[in-house]
């Protein structure tokens, strides 16, 4: 990666560099289960599980979300259900889609991923 910027790289390559730069800012992911509770609740979701370690389980129509408390990001992971993938694009493992410094614009980006999915339309979550 010698002569690359960062617009340059794969997608991987970018959620690295991503987690780099909210790493080196200094953030720090200080979050309790009220607020978890809250979030949740704002953008209509009722059924998740958060873990005993502070992860957590949420699944939408369009796949299983997990939602990783690291020290300084929070990190989004991905699996697709059988419901709502095309067997080319079946992942049957989580991978990363991305990370996080506010809880708040990870739950929305779910709900933003959904929405896109399910009516193949581009909503912003106000």
């Amino acid at each position: 990666m010698a002569n690359r910027n960062k617009y340059e790289l794969t997608p991987k390559g970018k959620i690295g560099l991503k987690k780099q730069e909210i790493i080196q800012s200094g953030n720090v992911v200080d979050i309790d289960d009220n607020d978890i509770h809250e979030i949740m609740e704002e953008y209509g979701y009722d059924s998740y599980d958060i873990k005993l370690w502070g992860d957590v389980e949420l699944s939408t129509p369009s796949g299983e979300w997990l939602i990783v408390f690291k020290d300084r990001f929070i990190e989004l992971l991905h699996r697709s259900n059988l419901a709502t993938v095309v067997w080319q694009n079946y992942r049957g493992h989580y991978h990363v889609q991305n990370v996080y410094y506010d809880l708040d614009y990870c739950v929305k980006s779910i709900k933003e991923h959904d929405l896109f999915k399910l009516k193949g339309i581009c909503t912003k979550v106000k």
